[in-house]
């Protein structure tokens, strides 16, 4: 995990945010990475992290994720620290409850 944590935070964040498509479209990007802490009675987490990415609507998704620079800078770079196969992803609304 410590290798994962360092690349996410100290090499792709930089170079996804720097992608023009991503500063056009991505209104918040927000990575959380594991504690070690335990709950007691539920599992440990399965993920080293999570990053959520917000956009103003599901076009803007498209847009940065099937763009060129997308593709050609971002998805190798992933590659090298990611587990594609074993990622989870998550297209969502926001409910508020409170």
């Amino acid at each position: 995990m410590p290798d994962f944590v360092s690349c996410h935070k100290n090499n792709y964040a930089a170079l996804f945010a720097s992608l023009p498509e991503v500063k056009q479209y991505v209104r918040r990007y927000v990575q959380c990475h594991s504690l070690p802490v335990s709950i007691p009675g539920l599992p440990l987490p399965e993920f080293d992290g999570i990053t959520e990415i917000w956009f103003d609507n599901a076009d803007s998704i498209e847009k940065v994720f099937g763009s060129k620079d997308y593709m050609e800078l971002i998805r190798p770079d992933q590659e090298k620290f990611l587990d594609m196969q074993g990622c989870s992803f998550l297209i969502s609304t926001e409910h508020i409850v409170i």
